[in-house]
């Protein structure tokens, strides 16, 4: 008797990775993982078909994870209400079809209701709603959320907690393997990477990967993803550094702010030469150990969703590495009340009002602040009762340095800028931006995929992504609704 063997996807999503990069370093015998799934599978350049006004992740992830177009889910930044797409994910159609789910770090907060099909379920760092994820795993999510803001000793004390709660068996339903490879993460290196700002994005990454190995082993859904975002920062703060010759030799107008000279510059950035690198080459690492994981019914799918172009700071591009802090502060003294902060994803911070007549006029409130009297400290844009405000910090402040000044003009307050904005301590800036064209690679029995994969030509347009993915397990969902 013939034993058929279960279907099942590995999604692998690297945010906006960009394929000038994945292959330069294939060609140059750096990437060896990554050189054997482009020669034995099938990648295909991607673009972003439907036309919308600002191009992020926060636009192109739900429209991946749903088939619904950006300008019909609306969804614009993290915390949104995503009550629009709420049973449209490929994990909540799969799981009415009775095929089991894993996703691990997805880019949105959507709620997923209590499910016997959906074995692991743990949104991304930004996800602010404690609902959106599984109290069983919440401590992951905790986890996660302190290393994105860098608290060292948060991150320590809830490893210890964790530790105290294992012995006293106050976790229940989550494997000690779990909560070990999370344990583990925490060795001296982690430590010593949350104090240096460059290694933090990768020792985050590494958690991500160790936890995600751990949580695939335990429970095998068919259908499973992960969502890694190392080298999209990498590039979006690294390119300059990785390629000086592609950009200007002089100094911009922020790097003025930091360096005397382009000599202090260059000695500076050469430090992060190979930070794009270096994460390509973490991925590359992590995928030769998921290929062991993998039966002959079993695919492999890396999605980047977008890409990205280079920014030269010096010209093209003015998008400081920064933050805001004292927010409450800030929103206390122009009188913008009743509303939730939700966590801080650079450029956007997200307001949550009680209703939108609040939102209107704490809108109409920030509209009034400006740097230097001149220029607005952000762009608004409001979707019912929440806001999203994006730095709106001109060039031409930087040669002021401590004393820029934001002015509040419906009463002429004036208060110093830096009383609510920190700028990155490591002298960084964005040297690129975000682009249309992605890519997506297939490795494994794609026989099953609806159409033959061969006609697929490039570009593919990120809409169709979805339906693929769903045509994969065709003889469960033969009645789906399109």
């Amino acid at each position: 008797m013939t034993v058929q063997k279960t279907k099942r996807i590995l999604v692998v999503e690297l945010n906006a990775a960009e394929k000038h990069f994945l292959d330069k370093y294939v060609a140059e015998g750096k990437l060896p993982v990554f050189k054997k799934l482009l020669q034995a599978g099938k990648v295909v350049k991607t673009r972003v078909g439907a036309r919308i006004e600002q191009l992020t992740p926060w636009t192109i992830w739900p429209s991946i994870y749903t088939g619904i177009k950006p300008d019909k889910h609306g969804i614009i930044g993290f915390g949104q209400a995503f009550d629009a797409l709420r049973g449209n994910y490929i994990w909540d159609v799969l799981n009415a079809k009775g095929i089991t789910t894993g996703v691990f770090g997805n880019r949105i907060s959507a709620l997923v209701p209590q499910n016997p099909l959906s074995l692991f379920y743990v949104p991304g760092v930004f996800s602010a709603a404690q609902s959106c994820f599984p109290e069983s795993l919440s401590f992951i999510q905790k986890f996660f959320v302190f290393i994105k803001k860098n608290n060292i000793h948060r991150s320590v004390g809830l490893a210890i907690q964790l530790f105290f709660q294992l012995v006293m068996g106050a976790i229940k339903g989550v494997p000690f393997s779990i909560i070990k490879a999370i344990l583990l993460q925490m060795r001296l290196e982690l430590v010593k990477g949350m104090a240096y700002q460059k290694d933090r994005a990768i020792l985050r990454a590494k958690c991500q990967m160790d936890i995600f190995k751990t949580l695939y082993n335990q429970y095998k859904p068919q259908f499973s993803t992960i969502h890694l975002e190392n080298i999209a920062s990498a590039q979006h703060l690294y390119w300059r550094a990785a390629e000086p010759d592609g950009f200007s030799d002089e100094l911009g107008d922020l790097d003025s702010f930091y360096f005397e000279n382009i000599e202090m510059r260059k000695s500076h950035e050469i430090l992060f030469k190979d930070m794009i690198l270096d994460n390509f080459r973490l991925v590359d690492g992590f995928l030769g150990q998921l290929l062991p994981l993998l039966d002959e019914q079993t695919v492999l799918v890396i999605i980047t969703g977008l890409g990205q172009k280079k920014r030269d700071p010096v010209h093209q591009i003015h998008k400081p590495e920064i933050r805001f802090y004292n927010l409450k502060h800030l929103l206390n003294r122009i009188d913008v009340l009743n509303c939730e902060i939700l966590t801080q994803a650079n450029p956007y911070i997200t307001l949550n009002f009680r209703d939108t007549a609040d939102a209107s006029l704490g809108a109409f409130k920030l509209s009034n602040l400006n740097v230097l009297g001149e220029y607005p400290l952000f762009k608004l844009e409001q979707r019912e009762h929440q806001l999203f405000l994006e730095e709106n910090l001109s060039p031409t402040m930087w040669a002021l340095g401590a004393d820029v000044w934001v002015e509040n003009k419906s009463n002429e307050m004036i208060f110093p800028l830096f009383n609510y904005v920190k700028i990155s301590q490591l002298r960084d800036q964005y040297t690129a931006d975000y682009s249309s064209e992605g890519w997506v690679l297939f490795y494994g029995n794609t026989t099953a995929f609806s159409g033959n994969m061969d006609e697929i030509t490039s570009p593919f347009d990120v809409m169709e992504i979805y339906p693929l993915l769903l045509s994969y397990f065709n003889d469960k969902i033969q009645g789906l609704d399109q």
